[in-house]
This record gives C-alpha cells, structure tokens and sequence, in this order.
C-alpha cells in the first residue's frame, strides 16, 4: 500500500478517544445550518464564499456532508479550520490613529463555520 500525504495534516488534533458514539449528520442537518448561514458574511482567509458552499451543498451535497462526516469520524476538527484573521475596520468618523477607533472583525474559514456540532447517539 503506498503512503498518501494530505497536506496540513501535520496541523490536525486529533481528540483522545472516548466511549461517546458520535452520530454522523444527515443531510436534513446540514441543509437547516446552509439555510441559517447569511450569504453576504465575509469569508475568513480561505476565501469561499458562503454562497459558493451553498451552491456547492445544492449541486452536489455528498461534498460537504462527507467532509464533516470525516471530521467527526476522525474526532478531529483542524487547526486550519479554526484560525481566524482579525481585521480591523475604522469606525465612522473617527481618528485612524486612535486604536478605540477600530472595531476588529474575526474572519473564520466558511467550513469551520458551518460545521455540525458532534452529536451523542
């Protein structure tokens, strides 16, 4: 059998293992959380949008529902997909050189923010 290698998956946290059976979501699931998900949010520094995932979801959802079936299978939930960048945007009117005048802005990657919570069975 050949080695694979899956790029970041040195950066993956894998969680200890646990008696707790974790229920895989179903389409239902991942269909009310695209239906709650605001398609003018900004996307964080993986640069999907969220109407591209929705589209995506729509046209082929085995794509989404597999990939957060094998983050729960795995019982691991990557680095990548929990590193935001903040931003800092200048409030109206106020002086730039004032840090109280920014507001920050934390920009998550759009798959880290759709993720199912784990579910017991």
């Amino acid at each position: 059998m050949n080695a694979v290698s899956i790029p970041g998956s040195e950066e993956l946290e894998v969680l200890s293992p646990s008696c707790i059976e974790i229920v895989q979501c179903t389409k239902n699931e991942i269909a009310r959380i695209m239906q709650k998900v605001p398609i003018k949010k900004a996307p964080g520094y993986d640069g999907i949008d969220f109407i591209v995932l929705k589209t995506i979801f729509r046209t082929n959802p085995d794509i989404p529902i597999t990939f957060y079936n094998k983050c729960l299978s795995l019982q691991c939930f990557s680095n990548p997909l929990k590193t935001g960048v903040t931003v800092l945007f200048l409030k109206k009117g106020k002086n730039k050189s004032d840090i109280k005048s920014h507001r920050p802005v934390s920009l998550l990657p759009t798959f880290g923010k759709t993720q199912p919570p784990p579910q017991k069975k």
